[in-house]
Formats: structure tokens, sequence, C-alpha cells
């Protein structure tokens, strides 16, 4: 009995049901203002990257302007949920504008 195609589907509903959390929870912070009483989840570059839907040479110079905080454990990065969602919740403008350390022009 070939398992393969079993364990591909099960992967593929594990990283669904991590995407509808992840979007069930930006949208709780944005109805709710930041009032949202969850606990701290971290992700792993390729979560962020894949929700994000940014590079990894993105990722680290977000890493390196500081607009995306992070912690190492044994040399691998990990990131708050809640930064990435505030990364997510910045207009692109801002994004661009706080990446080179200048306000938005109104």
């Amino acid at each position: 009995m070939d398992l393969k195609p079993i364990l591909t589907t099960i992967k593929s509903v594990e990283k669904i049901q991590g995407n509808i959390l992840f979007y069930i929870r930006l949208l709780l912070e944005r109805t709710l203002g930041g009032d949202v009483l969850v606990p701290d989840v971290w992700l792993n570059d390729q979560e962020v990257m894949q929700k994000l839907g940014i590079s990894e040479s993105t990722l680290y110079r977000r890493c390196k302007d500081k607009s995306l905080p992070f912690k190492v454990v044994k040399r691998k990065h990990y990131y708050k949920e809640s930064d990435v969602l505030a990364l997510l919740s910045l207009p692109a403008a801002d994004n661009a504008c706080r990446k080179r350390g200048r306000k938005r022009k109104s």
C-alpha cells in the first residue's frame, strides 16, 4: 500500500488549516483593534515568506532594517505572528518608507 499520496494530502490539509487560522487571527486583530487575547505563535522563515508572499532576500532585508523583529534559536530565525500581522496591516507605501526610515508623504 502506497502511503505517499495520503501523506501529501495530509500535509496540504495542514497547510490550509494553518492559513485559515492565520487569517482568522488577522480578522480578529483588525476587528477588535488589538484587544485579542491570544497566545503568541512563533513562525519560522518558510511560514513567514509564505504568509507575506515575499522572497528569502526580502525577508532578511526586513530583519536587517528592523521592520520585522525576530529571535534566533539554534541558528534559526523565529518571528511572532503578531509582528507578521502588524507588517501585513501596513499599506505598501508605508512598508517601503518604513524600510528606508522615512515618513510617507501625504
